[in-house]
């Protein structure tokens, strides 16, 4: 059996407790680095979605004028449309007569 006196014991207790502390401490300051790093990502996730965010209020505005410009389109071409049933109508009347 080894025979150990007691400051050769509180040695070798205060080694393992400061290897279990220098321990924790490297873990610690590892988990604070990915904390770190995961608040930085969410940052900058964060500015991306409000860069999206904005890009989608952009496209939504210039699909309402898009939109409008279609239903102006349209409504030109109706008039032309029936414009031309209107003059079709006329000649046809004119020449039956």
């Amino acid at each position: 059996m080894l025979n150990l006196s007691s400051d050769s014991m509180s040695y070798i207790l205060l080694s393992y407790t400061e290897g279990k502390y220098r321990m924790s401490l490297e873990l610690l300051e590892a988990l604070e680095a990915k904390i770190q790093t995961t608040l930085e990502t969410m940052e900058l996730l964060n500015l991306e979605l409000e860069e999206e965010k904005q890009r989608n209020s952009e496209l939504e505005e210039a699909n309402k004028q898009l939109l409008a410009e279609q239903k102006a389109w349209n409504d030109k071409v109706a008039g032309l449309v029936e414009l031309l049933r209107e003059d079709s109508t006329k000649n046809e009347e004119a020449m039956a007569v």
